[in-house]
């Protein structure tokens, strides 16, 4: 395969053939590993073509915050992930739910549930990012600048991949306080057959857990 060169300020129409209206897997293949190929592969494209443009620029609007949290379901030997997108004033931009083949170590599924969260947040033209996780272990491995020989590797090198795709990303480790809301996703995960994915709003059982949040926070400041 020929080598693909991608402009930092494309958008997500650069991933797309316009001939056809679908996503130029040749292209997919030679900027992602294949497992987030398929990922971006599932994301159904619009009948209608509508004009590219690029969305929550940071270079005027600070850093946003992805929140990523995971829940085990021992009876199916299934994990669900929660992730939450935040600006940086603390509004939700986007919420989603996953369910995952089960993983033993709390480490792997925290950095599987990071990898899903970043997989959501290339699409949308992010240059400053904040990732926060209450996992130490993890945020350690992912601070290092050498290869992980962590259990959960695999997934490290893929985070670290995707990472490399922002102008500035900070990991931070915090406490488990204020995060209701990405717990609550993570445990919906019950609900779905793979994912759900919502957009500017949340949905209407994240409600009470928002407020959580916001009040958790009060009380630590």
């Amino acid at each position: 395969m020929a080598a693909v060169s991608f402009d930092e300020d494309a958008t997500v129409n650069s991933l797309i053939d316009v001939e056809t209206n679908s996503w130029d897997r040749e292209v997919l293949r030679a900027l992602f590993n294949p497992n987030i190929v398929e990922e971006i592969l599932r994301i159904r494209l619009p009948f209608n073509r509508v004009r590219d443009k690029m969305i929550w620029d940071k270079e005027s609007s600070g850093n946003f915050t992805n929140d990523c949290r995971w829940t085990i379901f021992e009876d199916i030997q299934k994990d669900g992930v929660g992730v939450v997108l935040r600006d940086a004033t603390g509004g939700v931009l986007r919420t989603a739910t996953k369910r995952e083949d089960v993983v033993d170590e709390a480490a792997t599924i925290e950095a599987l549930a990071i990898l899903r969260g970043l997989q959501l947040c290339i699409p949308l033209g992010i240059r400053k990012l904040v990732i926060e996780s209450d996992c130490l272990l993890l945020v350690q491995e992912l601070q290092a600048s050498s290869n992980s020989l962590a259990n959960a590797g695999n997934i490290i090198a893929d985070v670290k991949q995707l990472l490399s795709r922002f102008k500035e990303v900070q990991i931070q480790h915090v406490n488990r306080m204020g995060n209701s809301v990405a717990h609550a996703l993570a445990r919906n995960a019950w609900n779905v057959a793979d994912i759900s994915v919502w957009w500017d709003h949340l949905p209407s059982f994240l409600q009470n857990f928002l407020w959580l949040d916001a009040n958790s926070c009060m009380d630590a400041d």
